[in-house]
């Protein structure tokens, strides 16, 4: 029962779980983005293997 009383009191656990939900956000965020430029770019990369082969 102490361990729950601490437990309840303690305002680390909160901290930590502010944290992880910072970072869950900068990591969505990061991959969104990520997504959304490689979307793009492998439009761009596939024209200029196109254009590379015909070449060969």
């Amino acid at each position: 029962m102490k361990f729950w009383q601490r437990f309840v009191r303690d305002e680390e656990g909160a901290t930590t779980i502010e944290y992880c939900v910072v970072l869950f956000f900068i990591i969505t965020a990061c991959i969104a983005g990520i997504t959304a430029v490689g979307g793009s770019s492998n439009g761009l990369w596939g024209k200029n293997s196109t254009q590379m082969g015909m070449y060969m």
